[in-house]
């Protein structure tokens, strides 16, 4: 990778996309093909080690997500990679310094934080999206072993929750580079990295620029909002998930329900789900508190009105 005069000495490069969708070898890749051509320095931060190395410290008994163990694990993964974009100002040699993030990433505000690092380290600032379908995600998942396998039910839920980036609606998702899962996602060959890389060093330029002053206060408001927004979004999945056990455990106790229809309650449920969450997603900032309401009442009658005609489910 030559260097420009109006590039930044250093990039910051975040990964995104699901679990399986080749995000880690594609950044080993990476890190190969800038080690080998010795043209800049590449190193990398994969969210995923950080995280199995706090699961460590929690009982081995507990087969349960650990929420608290996982936010500290992100805290110290973005602590590391603050940490090298700050040392790589200090780097003498390397005309150039690739630092990789290695992560999910499925909540826009989590690529914000990212964003934010760059500016604060003048760093430029890339993303590189890995579309993927679900179902060859679950494909690939299940081929895991161990903590590199993600529960079923946590990966069905990013992919709902999964807020892809938006280069042509946020300015500073501008520098995004998309790119499809699947058998023609393959670098390994020799050569094959370099057109990649040179839409890396399209992107490559100055640093993120810094926020004047008159937005520093709207910047802020926009972060604030793409938070409150992957809350509001996790707390209605949460609390749909909740009311639909409930109704399905009162349909399977239920003797007289036959087990098809029980089955076709349940796919109409998770469907209505799926829709409560999209409508809250499309929703404006304004208008989220209520839509979260009126979506999270919506399903609660459904699972309600389900419940209470439950012993004529036999004709659904």
């Amino acid at each position: 990778m030559s260097q420009q005069h109006s590039q930044a000495t250093k990039c910051l490069l975040v990964m995104c996309g699901l679990p399986g969708a080749g995000k880690t070898t594609l950044a080993n890749q990476c890190l190969s093909c800038g080690g080998a051509a010795g043209r800049e320095e590449c190193s990398a931060v994969c969210f995923d080690q950080v995280e199995h190395s706090a699961e460590e410290w929690q009982s081995q008994d507990s087969k349960d997500f650990q929420s608290e163990a996982w936010k500290k694990a992100r805290s110290t993964a973005l602590t590391m990679v603050e940490q090298q974009l700050s040392s790589a100002a200090a780097e003498k040699g390397a005309t150039q310094h690739l630092i990789i993030v290695d992560d999910n990433m499925y909540y826009r505000s989590m690529r914000h934080t990212c964003f934010q690092l760059a500016r604060k380290h003048q760093a430029a600032f890339i993303q590189l999206y890995i579309t993927c379908p679900l179902a060859l995600a679950l494909q690939r998942n299940a081929a895991r072993q161990g903590p590199d396998r993600v529960p079923d039910h946590l990966l069905i839920r990013m992919g709902t929750l999964l807020e892809a980036p938006e280069p042509d609606r946020r300015a500073w998702e501008a520098n995004t580079i998309v790119l499809a899962a699947g058998s023609a996602l393959d670098f390994s060959s020799s050569g094959a990295m370099e057109p990649l890389i040179q839409q890396f060093m399209d992107m490559w330029k100055g640093p993120v620029a810094a926020v004047p002053s008159a937005e520093a206060e709207e910047e802020a408001r926009q972060a604030s909002q793409a938070a409150n927004q992957g809350s509001r979004l996790h707390q209605l999945d949460l609390r749909c998930r909740r009311q639909l056990s409930q109704a399905m455990q009162h349909l399977n106790s239920n003797q007289d329900v036959d087990k098809l229809a029980v089955t076709s309650v349940a796919r109409k449920l998770n469907l209505s789900r799926q829709a409560a969450l999209a409508a809250l997603r499309e929703a404006e900032e304004s208008q989220a508190e209520a839509v979260f309401h009126d979506q999270l009442a919506s399903f609660a009658s459904t699972c309600n009105g389900l419940v209470a005609t439950s012993k004529s489910l036999e004709g659904l």
